[in-house]
């Protein structure tokens, strides 16, 4: 019955080259688009509700922060007091000749904003705007000065927040909207794109991407500015959407696994130790790794280590392999590593463990984070003593006497030595 039960239990334990991924939680879960946790962009001319505001209402979002003469490099003497709140313009604004007219891009969820309910200037002879070369009369029809000469417009939006499980520099934004004349968006001070580029005008609000950049993006609070630059008539711009991909930092996941698990003295095996990205080709939410990635393996004194592969070296029974290979992110690629060992003395449930840490990892970073643990046997070599050849009838063991069946008793193994016995010797 004992080995009956030595039987049923042999059968839960993970078979040999079974791969049992090891690895530690990360402070987000893998499941959730990381997007989710990019926080507080907001379109132009919304309330926190994402609802559209009427034309002359303040923005709570947006402000104003200064207005730059590019001529002098001095505030320009429009700018009143600054910073103060974005208005909202609509797209019903009125033209330096009186007239009004229609901004050609007015989305349900989203409104243009300005530094005043009309969208103009205000270029005056007392503060004329640098691009009037009329000195802030009236424009003569047709002027229309170098745009190097035209007044900066510089609107801040309220502090948007990246979770620390996010990898800042794969951050890319998309921007769709419109400016009069030229506008360009930064994060943190870095230009990342521009939102519109003809100097005569806009036609159209096809969405814009940023490049992920590094350095740029930071954990926490980041500012983001839309400099609008244009000429003595009207000023202002929209945003109809603001949004945001990114991808987790790399997660490395450990397994190790020994080629056979129970092994009698002088048997050969192999211990092979995989790496891997945590990400999925259906959930490709984590960046790729970078940099070096570190494998270390202490091979237990029961085995004796044979040749290591490429890439790694050896103190003694300590191995330890790097690698620049890049794991993608979505999974699709793994770092696999064979040591070849020799089984060298007896001992039961010899845990051999390997550790993984590098590559951008914020799981895997210091010696101990990533372990992944494997066990095995090794048993005795039966000796060939010749006995069990003579020994074949059980009557022989009464014939060589009494001191020989108990020599052979222990020396053959109980179990043998009572199969061989007749039923009426059997205790």
């Amino acid at each position: 019955m004992r080995r009956l039960i030595g039987i049923l239990l042999a059968v839960t334990v993970v078979l040999p080259g079974t791969v049992v991924w090891a690895q530690t939680a990360t402070p987000a879960d893998p499941t959730v688009n990381p997007t989710a946790l990019i926080t507080g962009l907001w379109k132009t001319g919304v309330d926190a509700s994402g609802i559209k505001l009427a034309t002359g209402q303040n923005d709570p979002h947006w402000t104003l922060t200064s207005i730059g003469n590019p001529v002098n490099g001095q505030p320009h003497c429009q700018s009143g007091t600054t910073p103060r709140p974005a208005l909202v313009v609509g797209s019903n604004v009125l033209m330096s000749d009186g007239v009004s007219r229609v901004w050609p891009f007015s989305p349900a969820d989203a409104n243009w904003l300005g530094a005043n309910p009309e969208g103009l200037h205000n270029t005056s002879v007392a503060c004329p705007d640098p691009s009037d070369e009329s000195a802030g009369t009236i424009p003569t029809a047709g002027e229309f000065p170098d745009h190097n000469t035209w007044p900066f417009w510089n609107y801040t939006m309220l502090p948007f927040k990246v979770h620390e499980s996010i990898d800042p520099d794969s951050i890319t934004l998309t921007a769709a909207g419109l400016a009069d004349n030229l506008a360009e968006v930064s994060v943190n001070g870095t230009k990342i794109m521009d939102l519109t580029a003809s100097i005569t005008g806009y036609t159209s609000a096809t969405p814009t991407s940023s490049q992920p950049v590094s350095g740029v993006f930071r954990h926490g609070d980041n500012d983001l500015t839309v400099r609008v630059q244009s000429g003595y008539s009207n000023s202002g711009f929209i945003l109809s959407e603001l949004t945001a991909s990114a991808k987790y930092y790399p997660k490395l996941l450990i397994a190790k696994a020994i080629s056979t698990q129970t092994l009698t003295v002088g048997d050969k095996a192999t211990y092979t130790i995989a790496v891997k990205n945590s990400g999925t080709t259906a959930q490709p939410y984590f960046s790729d790794t970078s940099g070096t990635i570190t494998v270390s393996d202490s091979v237990p004194d029961n085995f004796t280590l044979g040749d290591i592969p490429a890439g790694c070296t050896a103190q003694g029974q300590a191995v330890t392999c790097t690698s620049t290979t890049v794991l993608k992110g979505d999974g699709s690629n793994s770092w696999t590593i064979a040591l070849p060992v020799t089984a060298k003395t007896v001992g039961k449930g010899i845990v051999n463990t390997a550790y993984v840490k590098g590559g951008g990892s914020t799981n895997c970073v210091a010696d101990k984070d990533c372990p992944a643990p494997v066990a095995a046997d090794i048993v005795p070599t039966v000796p060939n003593t010749g006995i069990g050849e003579l020994l074949t009838n059980p009557l022989m063991i009464l014939v060589i006497g009494g001191a020989t069946a108990v020599a052979a008793y222990y020396l053959l193994g109980q179990d043998k030595v009572m199969a061989w016995l007749p039923a009426r010797f059997k205790k």
